[in-house]
Formats: structure tokens, sequence, C-alpha cells
């Protein structure tokens, strides 16, 4: 029986020095609608005392596929050398909350105008600029102790701007056009 076989190829793969808690994998449930099945990503939740690992689906997908490729040519060529393809996973540190007993990972959450306001003036106050791509973010709940239930929300870039902002930015740039050739 190989490495990549019995899983130690990818279990050498090491997050976080300790035991751990749980581990949940999400998936698209059988008879999903078309709409969910493209917003939702799977993904494999790894939680640990001080610390929750998501790995994304597709990116364990294409690692397990080149090392199952390695694999194949190291067995047609004799040798025994494979090279573990790199695994995108995020890490997510839990330090404001005491224990950790349970999380949930609904996933990226689309961007919506007042969600952003809101999470820019809890962190920043009031009295700053809001920037007009507003991004997606990801969310993981956590269940404990002190606090008994933790949010985490971490962006995950930029939305395209709205049509207005665009229209606007050529609007001003064909105003100093017009202006610079007046002169």
């Amino acid at each position: 029986m190989t490495d990549l076989q019995s899983g130690l190829l990818l279990l050498s793969q090491l997050f976080e020095e300790g035991s751990v808690v749980s581990l949940k994998c999400r998936t698209l449930a059988s008879g999903s609608s078309v709409t969910l099945a493209q917003d939702m990503s799977e993904e494999l939740v790894i939680l640990y005392p001080r610390s929750i690992t998501t790995i994304d689906g597709f990116s364990l997908f294409q690692t397990l596929r080149g090392c199952r490729n390695q694999v194949a040519k190291a067995a047609a060529s004799g040798g025994e050398n494979i090279n573990v393809p790199p695994l995108g996973y995020k890490k997510w540190g839990l330090v404001d909350q005491l224990l950790v007993v349970d999380c949930a990972a609904p996933g990226i959450i689309p961007p919506y105008t007042y969600d952003h306001m809101f999470h820019s003036s809890l962190a920043k106050g009031c009295n700053h600029s809001l920037n007009t791509g507003v991004p997606a973010t990801s969310l993981l709940v956590t269940v404990g102790r002190v606090p008994f239930v933790g949010f985490l929300h971490a962006r995950e870039g930029t939305a395209p701007p709205f049509v207005a902002d665009v229209a606007l930015h050529y609007a001003n740039k064909l105003k100093d056009a017009l202006v610079s050739a007046a002169r």
C-alpha cells in the first residue's frame, strides 16, 4: 500500500501542533438547486483548540490529483521521490474565546452594502470614508465558553465597482480632457 493510498502523504501536512477537536466537511447536498451550487464551495474544516484551518475542496482535489500523478510517475520510473504539491488553506486564530467546542462554516457571504457599512463602522468608527468596492467575506461561527458564541469574519477580496462609480470616473476624465483641450 502506497503512502497516497493510506493517506500518509496527505496527513504529513502539519497545520498546527496539538490535537484535532473536530473535522467537518461542507459539501453540496444531492438535489441542491443550481443557484446554490454556484454560490457554495466545498470545504474541509479542521478545528483545533486555538485555531481553525479551512481547506478549499478544489485545492484539496488538485493536490490529491498532483500526488496521484507523481506516484504514478515514480512507479513507472522506479523512483521513490515524491514532492507533495502545495495545499492552499486558510488559518483562523481563536484568540478572543477561552474554549471552543464546535464551529460552523457557512462559507462566503456575498457583498452587501449595508453589511459592508456595518463592519466598517465597527472596525474603523463612524467618521471614516467607505470604499465603493464592497468585499465578500468568509464567516465562521464558533461555540464554546467566554464568549458562548463567536463570529469570525475575513475579507475575501473586493467586488467590482458599481456601474455608477465607473460612469462617474469616466465622466470626470472626459471633463478634465475637455477642460485641458479648451485651454
